[in-house]
């Protein structure tokens, strides 16, 4: 019996021994100053609450409210509320039997989160900002590249294109407006590598396949120049500036008769007078170049009158007069050719012809 009370005993000691280093060691963790888990905004207005414990067993809340508390069967009784509480980093977490929280944090964790919140919050707003400028500038530069292309300086364009590349990669309309300065410089392998660029990063862009069509068409590919027409076409079926530029590009390979039915096409569509001009002229050049040279002459005329400031209509014109034997009026055209572009080669072979004929 002596035995059975002595071990019964013994246990006692031990679990009462463990309970109170269990005790101590939760104190002394709930020592210090604790903050209400508010918002930084409340904090800073003084609207929140601080409980400040001491080892004694009370404390204060604000400065201002002295507070009693203990630790009694592992439960934190405050002012005679008993809370579950449990401690997680710079967190304490108190809930009563009602199943209300409240949640405190120390000082130094508070600090260190609302810090850390703070450096987030300027690194955004810096981001914003860094954002918000290099759309301006991307803006300006869009601006000041459309007025230089405008006036037709393409170097000044192709500067103010490329600052806009570098700032917005993926700006599509920048790469194609710099083709296009590229290629009124006659570098048509940089155009055509700007507008590939373009339809990379907006291939539903029927206008960069148009240019890039244009493009290949001068560099004497009227293969791809055609092809790019045709996806022009089939993503804007009624782009009858796409029609015009594959009718050049069938002349050039000397499929006349698909060259006249295009530019019939557009033709049908009400087009500005300088691109019914052009739809015109290439549908004379194809008749001429079968031989109808009075469906040419015809074409040529409504050419000239929706625009009498291109040479092309004339010096084709003319090469119609003389194959009709109508040198006269061909030498009337060739000089009117001439007169717009002194530099034009083809009118100035037609001109040598005619003064060999005497005209």
């Amino acid at each position: 019996m002596k035995k059975t009370i002595l071990a019964v005993v013994l246990c006692a000691v031990v679990l009462i021994f463990f309970s109170v280093v269990t005790v101590s060691a939760q104190q002394n963790k709930l020592v210090g100053k604790w903050l209400a888990d508010r918002t930084f905004e409340e904090w800073a207005s003084n609207w929140y609450e601080e409980i400040e414990l001491f080892k004694d067993g009370t404390g204060i809340i604000d400065n201002r409210t002295t507070i009693t508390w203990e630790i009694k069967n592992d439960r934190l009784i405050l002012d005679r509320t008993v809370f579950n509480y449990s401690i997680e980093g710079g967190e304490l977490e108190l809930k009563n039997h009602n199943g209300k929280t409240k949640t405190y944090m120390t000082v130094a964790a508070y600090a260190k989160e609302q810090a850390a919140k703070e450096a987030v919050r300027i690194k955004e707003e810096a981001t914003k900002e860094a954002v918000k400028a290099a759309e301006e500038a991307v803006k300006a530069a869009t601006t000041r590249g459309l007025g230089y292309l405008q006036k037709r300086d393409f170097d000044l364009a192709i500067s103010e294109y490329t600052e806009v590349i570098k700032l917005d990669p993926n700006n599509a309309n920048a790469y194609a407006n710099r083709g296009y300065a590229y290629s009124e410089k006659s570098d048509y392998v940089q155009a055509i590598t700007d507008y590939t660029q373009s339809i990379k990063l907006n291939p539903n862009n029927e206008a960069a396949y148009l240019n890039r069509a244009a493009a290949y068409s001068n560099k004497g590919d009227y293969e791809k120049a055609i092809d790019d027409c045709n996806q022009a076409i089939k993503l804007n079926p009624n782009y009858a500036y796409a029609y015009i530029n594959r009718a050049a590009a069938y002349c050039k390979k000397g499929d006349y008769e698909k060259a006249i039915d295009d530019c019939d096409k557009a033709i049908k569509f009400n087009l500005p007078e300088t691109a019914m001009s052009s739809a015109y002229t290439n549908r004379g050049y194809a008749y001429g170049k079968i031989g109808d040279h009075n469906n040419a002459i015809a074409d040529f005329k409504k050419a000239i009158k929706l625009n009498p400031n291109s040479a092309y209509p004339y010096c084709y014109r003319a090469d119609s007069y003389m194959q009709k034997g109508n040198f006269k009026q061909a030498r009337t055209d060739v000089n009117k050719a001439l007169e717009i572009t002194p530099n034009y080669k083809e009118a100035q072979t037609l001109s040598e012809e005619l003064k060999s004929k005497g005209f």
